[in-house]
């Protein structure tokens, strides 16, 4: 973990320094660091906010470059201006702190969106020369305002909070480096790899103590602990014998499935094939894939109704509801699928796509006779769903509706439609 302290300290120092590129792609640069390796996400976010809190609140950049660059970075983090989440909160504190030009900046991102754009599109060293032709704004009624009505903000946020919440101190202790005469030495902020030598050991902290935990001596040994620590148990090995046994079953199962895949087939083999079945094992070595369900659904739907009742309890199940889903909308699929809600309990998302796809198709479909043939099917299919309440009407009331609407001159919609309004 240190090690990631490390990498995320100095990638937000090397942004800071970038005192020549303008704020927006100083904001891209955090964000792509921010996005690496997403299982590290939320550590980042909460540990950069922590970083450049204490860089800034601590005393540690000493120009102003660098301190901007790590207001806007904090207002970057910010997503929802209206709210008050811990960047937000972090800028509020800083506005009652910092000194007037950084207070300036603070309302000018927080406040004032005109700003705010012109601010994004220049660097920390522009900005510094606009603070110089633009310090009579700090005593401008309309900045103190603004800068009132956030502190008011912050001030309500923090009666609102618990004594003990707000009683916090920092971890890190000013420390300034001093030469033989006992006069400070010149800051060695201008050289990022200076500082960072000098942030060696100033990484996220916080007091609580290091305790020596020494490891409990062991108690005396008994001889009569002895089978505890290595017990005598034998180990053997049991083996499936039928793991790799070949069942005649399986291959005759294999051909009705390929037939069943081709062409209907005759009562004996359907017979044989559901009875194959039964057997669990022969079952799960019979050769059909999703992508084969489409053709046996068309040609033996019989057939396929009772293979999919038996893979219910299978962890690819749904793959198979998808191939149902996304296959032709024709008669024997809809008998299938309702077979299969009546049967057993379908997730609702499946049945909800069913239904869409079925009306897509029908919408799709340029051959009149065709179109109102399978608008009457779907009908049909809707009013035993809603009758048999299989279906919750309000997933799908709007979609319905519309679909009733259009196809309005068809007996079996104007009756759906009218179902649909006794419902409501």
């Amino acid at each position: 973990m240190q090690q990631s302290y490390r990498k995320l300290v100095a990638t937000l120092v090397h942004i800071i320094y970038k005192v020549e590129k303008p704020w927006r792609e100083l904001k891209t640069e955090l964000e792509q660091y921010l996005s690496e390796e997403q299982e590290e996400t939320e550590w980042k976010q909460l540990n950069t906010l922590t970083c450049l809190s204490s860089l800034i609140r601590d005393g540690l950049l000493d120009t102003l470059e660098h301190r901007l660059n790590v207001i806007f970075l904090l207002f970057s983090q910010v997503k929802v201006e209206t709210k008050l989440t811990a960047p937000m909160l972090v800028l509020l504190e800083l506005l009652e702190t910092r000194p007037p030009e950084e207070q300036l900046i603070l309302v000018w991102l927080l406040k004032n969106k005109e700003k705010r754009a012109d601010l994004c599109s220049k660097s920390a060293k522009e900005i510094v020369e606009l603070l110089k032709r633009e310090t009579k704004a700090i005593n401008e009624e309309h900045f103190q305002n603004d800068k009132s009505q956030l502190l008011e903000l912050f001030k309500n946020w923090k009666a609102q909070q618990k004594p003990t919440e707000l009683a916090t101190i920092s971890g890190i202790v000013p420390d300034p480096v001093t030469n033989l005469t006992g006069s400070p030495q010149p800051s060695s902020n201008d050289n990022e790899e200076s500082f960072l030598e000098n942030l060696e050991d100033v990484f996220i902290h916080d007091f609580d103590p290091v305790f020596v935990r020494p490891a409990p001596p062991l108690l005396p040994l008994g001889n009569d602990e002895l089978l505890l620590i290595d017990p005598e148990t034998i180990h053997e090995v049991v083996w499936d014998k039928t793991l790799c046994e070949k069942l005649p079953e399986v291959e005759v199962l294999k051909d009705l499935i390929n037939k069943a895949s081709k062409g209907p087939l005759q009562p004996e083999q359907q017979q044989t094939l559901i009875s194959l079945i039964e057997n669990p094992r022969v079952l799960h070595r019979c050769g059909l894939t999703p992508a084969k369900l489409p053709d046996l659904v068309e040609n033996n739907p019989v057939v396929a109704i009772e293979i999919l009742l038996k893979f219910v309890s299978s962890n690819k199940i749904s793959e198979y509801f998808s191939a149902l889903v996304n296959m032709d909308m024709s008669l024997h699929s809809m008998e299938v699928v309702n077979r299969l809600t009546t049967a057993v309990e379908l997730p609702p998302e499946f049945i909800q796509m069913y239904i869409s796809n079925c009306i897509h198709s029908c919408e799709n479909i340029r051959d009149k006779y065709t179109q109102n043939r399978l608008v009457r099917l779907v009908c049909v299919f809707l009013q035993s769903l809603i009758k048999n309440k299989i279906v919750n009407v309000q997933d799908l009331f709007i979609e319905v509706q519309a679909f009733c609407i259009e196809f309005s001159r068809i007996r079996e919609a104007a009756s759906l439609f009218r179902l649909l309004k006794n419902l409501e």
